[in-house]
């Protein structure tokens, strides 16, 4: 019997049916690409099992014909449990399943830590009305997901030491200059104020950098496809945080053997031996790049690793294996 698979995107009024594989199933939309890739790993990994798989964007909206399915919860970043958890075997969510340890959170960049402090309390605040408006019941297990990537198109991969230049960010980075609750503004400000010192301190490196990217504003906007070959030219990416603490940016970089450098990462399963370069305070990146370009040899060792990393973690087979292993009632294929 075949498997199901249906995506409710978040301005969607209802679901829609698609077929793992079938190249017009992100309805135009390469956001879709990563979660549709691995529906197809999923799909081919489960067989003829009947199985039905919703990948969704809703924490709250459910229909009857999903009792127990497994379900992809897209996008959530305040670690919620969705209202429909006692009808399906399992979620797997992006984002996280629970809140850093506030330890971890005050170590940040006092500018960030302060602000992401204020971002949590506002969004327990919304939690607790959540819960109070729509009962939630539990029952199925709740995973993490990696985040994927976005609008990453598949390009040649180019040698790390072919590629054309030391260091690589584009992404949004607004001019204002008052207050922000985000701290993802901090962060990437703070980063360009580094970078700002790497051109001074270390003028042979050669930066690409533009203040956007295929998330920024649309004047700034960096079309995917331009994005993935700038990427695939760099051998070390920045990766600052989003507004919580993951980003895609991280991921593209793994998925293109590209070295990483971020801030301190979460405690989730597919960070565990995460091969990415992790800093405390931005302010340090000119002598941290300086150690990392005056061996040639242990930089590109390092971007095998994360190419390694991508594979064994993060891909969407390495996904489908974990996904696969938890769930409940499936019959997984050796072969």
């Amino acid at each position: 019997m075949s498997n199901h698979f249906f995506i409710w995107e978040l301005n969607a009024a209802d679901p829609r049916e698609f077929t793992p594989g079938d190249p017009d199933a992100d309805g135009g939309d390469a956001d879709l690409r990563y979660f549709l890739g691995l529906a197809h790993e999923l799909d081919r990994a489960l067989g003829d099992q009947g199985m039905t798989v919703l990948i969704t964007w809703h924490l709250d909206r459910f229909e009857d014909r999903f009792r127990d399915a497994v379900v992809l919860l897209i996008n959530d970043e305040q670690y919620q449990l969705p209202a429909y958890a006692g009808h399906v075997q399992a979620v797997f969510k992006t984002g996280g399943t629970a809140r850093n340890p506030l330890g971890d959170t005050l170590r940040l960049h006092p500018a960030i830590a302060s602000r992401t402090v204020l971002r949590e309390v506002r969004n327990v605040g919304r939690s607790w009305r959540r819960r109070i408006q729509t009962p939630q019941t539990r029952g199925a297990p709740v995973y993490e997901l990696p985040l994927g990537f976005f609008r990453l198109t598949d390009v040649p991969m180019v040698p790390f030491a072919d590629r054309d230049n030391d260091v690589f960010f584009a992404g949004s980075i607004e001019s204002e200059r008052g207050f922000t609750l985000r701290p993802r503004l901090v962060a990437r400000r703070q980063m360009a104020t580094a970078l700002a010192s790497v051109r001074t301190q270390l003028p042979g490196v050669l930066i690409d950098y533009s203040s956007g990217g295929p998330m920024a504003n649309p004047a700034a906007m960096v079309d995917g496809d331009a994005y993935s070959h700038r990427l695939m030219q760099a051998r070390i990416v920045l990766c600052p945080r989003g507004n919580f603490d993951e980003t895609y940016r991280l991921m593209e970089a793994a998925r293109s053997g590209c070295v990483a450098i971020t801030e301190r990462l979460p405690e989730r399963w597919y960070y565990r031996d995460s091969p990415a370069i992790q800093l405390d305070r931005w302010a340090s990146l000119p002598t941290l790049l300086r150690g990392l370009i005056a061996d040639q040899d242990a930089l590109a060792e390092r971007g095998e690793r994360m190419r390694a990393w991508w594979m064994t973690s993060l891909s969407e087979e390495a996904v489908t294996r974990y996904v696969t292993a938890r769930l409940p009632c499936a019959s997984v294929p050796t072969s």
